[in-house]
């Protein structure tokens, strides 16, 4: 009889955790910082790949792509990638998510001549 009062404790517990741990993963889904994320990703992942060209650049704490023909610029996903070629002429392949306007980098090319 004691072991067979063990041995529910044990399965109500492990039944508690179980549901708490879902509880949690459901909260955690409809966080906002959570969906924001998850419909960037979405986002991205439709936008097809693009070849951009220009100028990395710091501004204030970050790299960026600043384009000179049309003056625009873009926040680049990967900084550490950027840094490597900071002040030159690149040409960079990746996915831009227009919500952000952050590209998404695939890969980063020095032009020639640099």
């Amino acid at each position: 009889m004691k072991n067979s009062r063990f041995f529910l404790r044990v399965i109500c517990a492990a039944a508690f955790t179980v549901s708490m741990g879902s509880l949690s993963h459901a909260a955690l889904a409809q966080s906002p910082a959570f969906v924001r994320s998850a419909h960037s990703q979405a986002q991205a992942q439709q936008q097809p790949v693009q070849k951009f060209q220009g100028t990395i650049v710091k501004s204030k704490d970050k790299y960026i792509l600043q384009d000179k023909t049309s003056g625009a610029t873009y926040q680049l996903d990967n900084q550490d990638k950027a840094k490597e070629f900071s002040g030159r002429d690149v040409k960079v392949t990746g996915t831009l998510d227009p919500s952000t306007n952050t590209i998404q980098i695939s890969d980063i090319q020095a032009q020639s001549g640099q």
